[in-house]
């Protein structure tokens, strides 16, 4: 019995380590798909960057269920993410909340709201 008791602890033990970010994304490309790209070699622009001819692939939507995951850790998911969808770049877009302020509502006994960090970027595929 003792041995099942400790799967709980282990699986939570797990989902810390992670970092819990979760990465969502509407496609916008109905085209063909591109082969991945691997997430190191996705560029990484911001909104006010001038962009390179590009194809938009999708919008991605970045969470952290934590406020301890770094800025590197979300935007490193984020170009993970558009890498799989075939883009080599991913453009941070407007006030994309890395590492600003963390929100945290509720009580003890309602439980807690949010808290963590939210980023926005869209995949391009630059030509």
């Amino acid at each position: 019995m003792r041995t099942y008791a400790a799967i709980p602890l282990v699986f939570a033990l797990a989902i810390l380590a992670s970092g819990c970010i979760s990465i969502n994304h509407t496609m916008l490309d109905t085209g063909p798909r591109h082969a991945p790209v691997p997430g190191a070699e996705v560029q990484v622009f911001f909104e006010s960057d001038d962009l390179p001819e590009h194809t938009r692939v999708a919008l991605l939507y970045g969470k952290t269920y934590e406020n301890i995951t770094t800025e590197s850790k979300l935007i490193d998911k984020l170009r993970a993410a558009a890498g799989d969808l075939g883009a080599n770049g991913v453009v941070l877009l407007g006030r994309t909340d890395l590492g600003g302020e963390i929100r945290v509502s509720g009580d003890p006994i309602a439980g807690y709201g949010e808290s963590g960090r939210r980023g926005q970027a869209l995949a391009i595929r630059v030509h």
